[in-house]
């Protein structure tokens, strides 16, 4: 990644199953990515399956920053880009204190006028915030997703019903088991293999049923 000499490199959410202390040297990696301009994360709705907060406080403590319900401003020249974040659809219902999706507040300050990119781990977030700002990017799905613009429209914020694409990108499952190790399922594989049984099941029964319906010539 680093070989990309990316101006901003966002992380979407889902790091592990665990706490940060468990897993604490399989995120260390994280700590050697670089960017020109800003590393930026967001919570997933694994990280609320064990201290949320804590994994905040971690990817701080790893030279990134969580925009736990915030943004930033990045510039380059006299150019000017708002990066917000919120928290994962699931945070409410976790009961953490102080944790919940709320765009309102992590655009909170922001100047009207500039672009907005906001990160939401889940891509159904996005019906919440298309005619807030320009493009969405979320994870969940074990892929990148865009919330992009309908065709023939100014853009997201002039859309009346969001739009969402999911990038065809298999090192996103590569890299997800380099940091959680060799156990972590390729969720993508599991599934294709579920499909493809359940089609050769499916034609199975229909010659039996085409066998015993066929009358004797």
């Amino acid at each position: 990644m680093n070989q990309l000499d990316a101006d901003i490199v966002a992380h979407a959410g889902d790091i592990a199953d665990g706490t940060p202390s468990r897993r604490k040297d399989q995120a260390a990696p994280l700590g050697t990515v670089q960017s020109r301009l800003a590393k930026v994360y967001i919570t997933g709705n694994h990280e609320y399956f064990s201290e949320a907060h804590a994994w905040l406080d971690h990817m701080a403590n790893l030279g990134w920053e969580p925009l736990h319900n915030k943004h930033i401003v990045v510039q380059r020249g006299s150019a000017k880009l708002v990066i917000a974040g919120v928290d994962d659809a699931t945070a409410k219902a976790s009961g953490i204190d102080g944790h919940g999706a709320d765009l309102t507040r992590a655009l909170d300050g922001a100047d009207p006028d500039l672009p907005v990119i906001l990160l939401a781990h889940q891509p159904k977030q996005v019906r919440q915030a298309v005619d807030r700002v320009d493009l969405q990017i979320s994870g969940h799905t074990r892929r990148p997703n865009l919330a992009l613009p309908l065709p023939g429209q100014d853009g997201p914020r002039n859309s009346e019903r969001p739009v969402s694409t999911r990038i065809p990108h298999p090192a996103v499952h590569k890299q997800r088991q380099r940091l959680l190790g060799p156990a972590v399922p390729n969720l993508r594989a599991k599934r294709d293999h579920r499909d493809h049984t359940e089609r050769r099941r499916l034609s199975e029964r229909q010659r039996n049923s085409q066998s015993r319906t066929t009358p004797d010539r």
